[in-house]
């Protein structure tokens, strides 16, 4: 059939009222935030498929998830229905894993504008659902990886090593090192925040004017003496398509997040940046409380006022990495030698 046909029937699978709840939120059975969000996206008619797939390939993955389901979760039959129409959707309109970064922290890896997955879960001889995954056995990355952190740690020490080392684990692609004496704040970047151009701006404490005035991020950053610059870039269906801008955003923080939880218990002070806003909380406290949880805070990393284009140059990683992709930057500080 023509994945436009796949579309369709998976459209159609869920009736009208169903769907309006969906775009609600008020399901009354269980559904992921990335099934959710997933199934709108085809439900709103975005995205563009062109080919074909295989008819059978699709109504045996149908009934493997199925089976699946009906052994592993007996007690919401009802709910199903989402997680294999989600399922056929990732494996044969996106080509993407079949698991969300959150739960199985794959490794995305882009180059020439294709993407591939590898996923530390994931065995060489892939078994059950596996099998139907696009994602790879991570044996193969991860030796690219070694040679990386080696390179790294030769040039800038052991704690960048292993900074770069937990990165690469929570799903970041590419990282460079920029010192501090390199860092440049340019007020423009901040104007941009100023015109309201992004519209976190006043509603988060990890965006102006909650971080401060130019010259406060400033002061908070002197005391690290490195900037180790991290991106991940994406894969998009649709460059128009803004729901997905959004989500793959989100996704990119998932992986900052990550990290600083990885590092938290390794390193002493650090700082860290993601971009955008922050995904902590459904609404945030700003500017009538202090924020919940000041320890996870990632503030954005344009909102202090870097020129993300010239940090990646000095890093010496790409800013761009592709038609039909997004890339999206944050950044550790941190200091090689205990301060």
């Amino acid at each position: 059939m023509l994945k436009s046909e796949l579309v369709e029937e998976i459209v159609d699978s869920i009736d009208d009222d169903t769907w309006d709840e969906l775009d609600e939120d008020e399901l009354d059975v269980t559904i992921s935030i990335w099934n959710r969000r997933l199934l709108l996206q085809l439900w709103e008619g975005y995205g563009v498929f062109n080919g074909e797939v295989d008819d059978d390939e699709v109504e045996e993955l149908k009934e493997a998830v199925a089976e699946y389901l009906a052994r592993e979760w007996p007690e919401e039959p009802d709910a199903h229905i989402f997680v294999i129409q989600s399922c056929l959707a990732l494996k044969f309109l996106y080509n993407r894993p079949l698991h969300p970064q959150e739960i199985v922290h794959y490794q995305t890896f882009i180059e020439d504008g294709k993407a591939r997955y590898f996923c530390p879960q994931r065995g060489k001889e892939a078994q059950g659902l596996c099998r139907y995954c696009c994602a790879e056995a991570i044996d193969e990355l991860t030796e690219k990886r070694e040679a990386q952190i080696a390179e790294l740690a030769e040039k800038e020490g052991p704690k960048t090593a292993l900074i770069l080392k937990e990165a690469f684990a929570a799903g970041i692609q590419n990282a460079g090192v920029v010192t501090s004496d390199r860092l440049e704040f340019y007020e423009k970047v901040r104007r941009l925040c100023d015109r309201s151009a992004c519209r976190f701006q006043g509603t988060t404490w990890a965006c102006p004017p909650a971080v401060g005035t130019l010259d406060e991020c400033r002061e908070k950053v002197a005391p690290y003496e490195k900037m180790l610059l991290i991106s991940t870039p994406f894969l998009l269906s649709d460059l128009l398509d803004f729901r997905e801008l959004d989500y793959t955003s989100r996704d990119f923080h998932v992986i900052t997040q990550d990290l600083g939880a990885r590092l938290r218990p390794l390193l002493g002070d650090f700082f860290m940046m993601s971009n955008e806003s922050c995904i902590e909380c459904e609404k945030c406290t700003y500017p009538n409380a202090p924020c919940r949880y000041p320890e996870r805070l990632q503030p954005s990393i344009e909102g202090f006022g870097f020129l993300v284009a010239e940090l990646a140059k000095k890093a010496g990683i790409p800013y761009t990495n592709g038609q039909s992709t997004s890339t999206y930057f944050g950044a550790v500080f941190y200091n090689e030698e205990g301060k």
